[in-house]
């Protein structure tokens, strides 16, 4: 299995971090809305990234690279829209297509929710589309439960339409 680091998400990492997004943006695009084409430009991508950092230093979202021992991006784990008080955040991640059913998804996660307390994070949600079952697996093997309290809806992407869940996770 490949090593996993988590690093946070530095200004320094842009370059290789939009390249890395490139690359994966056929595949991303299966699962997720587009970003569209702005995100992809080197000027608005490095905007998103001053105000990822802002974000960062205001304890707002909490961003990493997921990494190997060569320091290649295998993917990123980010909690938005966090809330300090409540220590209640929004979780994402996305792994490249190459690392894709290796684990990783799954160790990144634990290694964040493993620094919860350090971190400040008491409860987490996380959605995925129904049909992404490799998500699901990572949320359910780390702890999460289907939050029956919101009731699935629909997401429309890519000429096709989805069922959403809503995961939580609390420590």
């Amino acid at each position: 299995m490949i090593n996993v680091l988590l690093e946070p998400l530095k200004l320094e990492d842009a370059h290789e971090l939009l390249s890395f997004e490139k690359e994966n943006k056929d595949y991303f695009e299966r699962f997720v809305p587009s970003r569209g084409a702005d995100f992809y430009d080197n000027y608005s991508f490095m905007h998103r990234m001053d105000n990822l950092m802002k974000e960062q230093k205001d304890g707002i979202g909490i961003y990493y690279l997921i990494k190997d021992n060569h320091g290649n991006i295998l993917g990123r784990i980010n909690v938005a829209e966090f809330d300090r008080e409540s220590g209640h955040g929004i979780l994402g991640y996305r792994i490249g297509k190459l690392y894709i059913k290796s684990g990783i998804a799954s160790k990144a996660l634990q290694m964040l929710l493993d620094n919860a307390v350090t971190l400040g994070i008491h409860s987490l949600s996380a959605q995925t589309t129904i049909e992404n079952k490799g998500s699901q697996k990572v949320l359910l093997r780390n702890g999460f439960v289907e939050d029956s309290s919101v009731e699935k809806y629909k997401v429309s992407f890519n000429d096709t339409t989805d069922d959403l869940i809503t995961y939580r996770w609390m420590r």
